[in-house]
């Protein structure tokens, strides 16, 4: 949206607030009301100006919002593993991907990569780094092959995706802004890495719509 509509700064806060509302509306079964998000804004805005950029967002983006992200293959690329979906094993795998994933959309670097890409790169990181490889007696690039049939997508880019989500986790743990780039193999995530890294995001969570959403002022 803001490729192609310039707004004043002020306006940030009531642009946030419309793209949430769309959002929420495609995404959750229980969508966040307008009464709601005006109240988080502290009223700051109001009902009106809030409806009528949620039509400016749909309007400039000409409805194409159901943008697809690495969220949505997870599912499927667990599906095609030997996985029990209902196991405690698939929970954590989907968990540590998922802290994966959070952590790619932070990063510019990622932004060359496909949702596809990224999930998969993520879903191979969590299965490595929880030893799920060695269980099964399946080597790291047999995985990634098997990823690689599922999405039909390129080695080199499912390799080099890996390789900087495994640089990042080890980055964002040390509080480097870079890490030396090294071989997978030997930059495994570790079990405590994304545990920790999990840990931190549920303190350094700031409450949400969708955290609070049931509570009736």
């Amino acid at each position: 949206f803001l490729s192609i509509c310039p707004i004043k700064k002020s306006q940030l806060q009531l642009l946030g607030t419309a793209c949430l509302l769309v959002a929420s509306k495609l995404r959750e079964p229980r969508p966040v009301s307008a009464e709601t998000l005006v109240f988080y804004t502290d009223n700051s805005i109001t009902l009106q100006d809030l409806w009528r950029w949620e039509v400016l967002v749909l309007a400039k983006l000409k409805w194409e919002i159901s943008a697809v992200t690495p969220q949505d293959f997870l599912c499927h690329i667990l599906s095609r593993i030997p996985l029990d979906l209902h196991s405690c094993e698939c929970h954590m795998v989907r968990r540590h991907a998922q802290t994966f994933i959070a952590l790619c959309a932070r990063d510019y670097k990622f932004s060359m990569y496909t949702p596809s890409m990224i999930s998969a790169a993520s879903v191979a990181a969590a299965l490595h780094g929880l030893a799920w490889t060695s269980k099964n007696n399946v080597p790291l690039p047999e995985l990634l092959d098997r990823l690689q049939r599922i999405l039909s997508i390129e080695m080199d880019y499912l390799q080099s995706c890996l390789t900087q989500i495994e640089e990042l986790v080890t980055a964002t743990m040390s509080g480097n802004s870079r890490a030396p780039s090294e071989p997978s193999a030997d930059r495994t995530v570790s079990v405590d890495q994304t545990e920790k890294l999990m840990e931190q995001g549920q303190h350094s969570k700031v409450g949400t719509p969708t955290d609070v959403r049931d509570i009736h002022f």
